[in-house]
């Protein structure tokens, strides 16, 4: 027979108390699996959102950047634009890019989630008041320097004076020259072609190797003009067996590559466009097409025709190419800049377009006096002048004035009189004409207006050529002496008279 166990309560007790030893023990190994492997996401998460930020500021050992994480969205570079541009005419100015940088080192650079309209205005309004300071609102914010560095880097050529040419009031087939203050950035996509886009920055390819994608694709018709999004000189030209026929522009201050990829099979970019050429924002440099993906050159392996649009930030030389480059996802930034399309032609008889309205960006001319590079055609134009070189400020002939008489004559032009004495040019003719007729002008000015060109000009000096056979004088010299602005008077401080040869 089988031993009958009896089982008391004080067994039952023990029983009980196994069970639940064992229940706790696995259920505990359970939970700690689950945060260990909690952990483990969310550290590699932040690896590479960028929330461990001290791993990505200056050291000793590398001076500069190492990554970014741009997340700004359209709403709020829309709305810190406006504010910069809006407060040119005020007492304070407001730059964009301090007032983005405040707000990134407050959301630790988290816009899609933690902007707030709010958030700017009460930042704006303690700046209009005079209440804070930039200096006072960002000396306690730890990471406001990184922030500000980081979003330089991306915005610091899109917002700043420049002069474009608009249609006539009188004629709309005529162009005049205006100066303005605002974007001068522009879409990828020439104005009145359609293109369609999604959020696709970091999704995967898998096209030579696996990887994520580090740019913006915008679908759009073969052929479509692309547009240079800012002024720069062409770093990279020709074919790339990933991005086929690709085009790569570097800003002037080198902190930005514009990658312009996928361009049409057979006629990729503009006729004479080559390495080394300095564009402007605005132009055309090719279109759009769907070559790539092949060892081959001019392969259409792509199946949708669209620009392959992308953004390198470069703090410095060894992050332009290998596992240190930095991309940023350009979707919004795309989305921002669709309110200046650049306006295209047809060039008849041929497959290229050109841009109808030109553009004058003073950081392109800068860097084309810097290298000596010839001068672009919007440059050349008689009505341009060119700003001025202080080391040819050098008059032969200096003519002596009577400060005290040129501040009283300040005066009288500020109550109205005599506003011939804002216009350089115009003082140029007067004085230029008292040198043939010195004892005084009678009837008409010897030296017509017309004969009078600005050669260089800025805020405090001008040199204007008189191209006339009368003219006693080659070069005259001008300076405003009492007030550098443009209401200040301009008075002659010295010539160049005519040699025997220049007859």
């Amino acid at each position: 027979m089988s031993k009958i166990h009896k089982i008391n309560s004080k067994s039952i007790k023990d029983i009980k108390v196994i069970k639940d030893k064992k229940f706790l023990i696995k259920y505990g190994i359970m939970i700690e699996l689950v945060l260990i492997i909690c952990f483990s996401l969310l550290f590699i998460n932040n690896k590479g959102k960028g929330n461990t930020l001290a791993a990505f500021l200056k050291t000793q050992e590398k001076d500069y950047i190492t990554w970014v994480d741009f997340d700004i969205t359209t709403k709020a570079l829309k709305q810190a634009y406006q504010v910069d541009v809006e407060s040119q005419d005020e007492e304070v100015k407001i730059n964009w890019i301090e007032l983005l940088s405040i707000l990134g080192a407050k959301y630790g650079g988290n816009f899609s989630s933690r902007y707030k309209e709010k958030d700017l205005r009460n930042i704006v309004e303690k700046l209009k008041s005079k209440e804070e300071t930039i200096e006072s609102l960002s000396k306690d914010l730890k990471h406001y320097d990184y922030y500000l560095e980081a979003y330089t880097a991306v915005l610091g050529g899109f917002v700043g004076e420049y002069e474009i040419q608009v249609p006539s009031e009188d004629s709309k087939e005529e162009k005049v020259w205006v100066k303005k203050y605002g974007l001068k950035a522009f879409l990828p996509i020439a104005k009145g072609f359609p293109y369609s886009e999604y959020d696709d920055f970091g999704v995967s390819r898998s096209y030579g190797y696996k990887r994520r994608h580090l740019g913006h694709d915008m679908m759009g018709q073969t052929g479509t003009p692309i547009i240079a999004v800012e002024s720069g000189y062409v770093e990279a030209l020709g074919w790339n067996k990933y991005g086929g026929w690709r085009i790569g522009i570097r800003s002037f201050d080198g902190k930005r590559y514009y990658y312009y990829a996928h361009l049409r099979k057979n006629y990729p970019y503009q006729a004479s466009l080559k390495e080394g050429d300095v564009v402007q924002a605005g132009d055309v440099v090719g279109y759009m097409g769907r070559s790539g993906y092949s060892n081959n050159e001019n392969v259409n392996n792509i199946d949708t025709s669209h620009l392959h649009f992308g953004i390198q930030l470069i703090f410095h030389e060894s992050q332009k190419e290998g596992d240190k480059e930095i991309w940023i996802d350009c979707y919004d930034l795309v989305k921002f800049l669709y309110q200046n399309r650049s306006e295209t032609a047809k060039v008849e008889g041929t497959k290229e377009w050109k841009r109808i309205y030109e553009i004058r960006d003073p950081a392109a001319l800068d860097y084309i006096l810097e290298n000596n590079l010839e001068l672009l055609d919007p440059f050349k134009e008689e009505d341009f002048i060119l700003p001025l070189n202080e080391a040819e400020f050098t008059p032969k002939v200096p003519v002596v004035f009577d400060l005290e008489e040129e501040k009283r004559v300040q005066v009288s032009v500020d109550e109205g009189h005599s506003p011939w004495r804002l216009d350089p040019a115009y003082v140029a003719q007067v004085f230029a004409s008292v040198l043939i007729e010195p004892s005084g002008i009678v009837g008409e000015y010897p030296i017509p207006y017309e004969s009078v060109k600005l050669v260089g000009i800025n805020d405090a000096r001008a040199i204007a050529e008189i191209n006339a056979s009368n003219t006693l004088a080659r070069r005259i010299y001008l300076e405003r002496v009492v007030r550098q602005d443009e209401t200040g008077i301009w008075t002659v401080v010295g010539y160049d008279p005519v040699e025997k040869q220049d007859n």
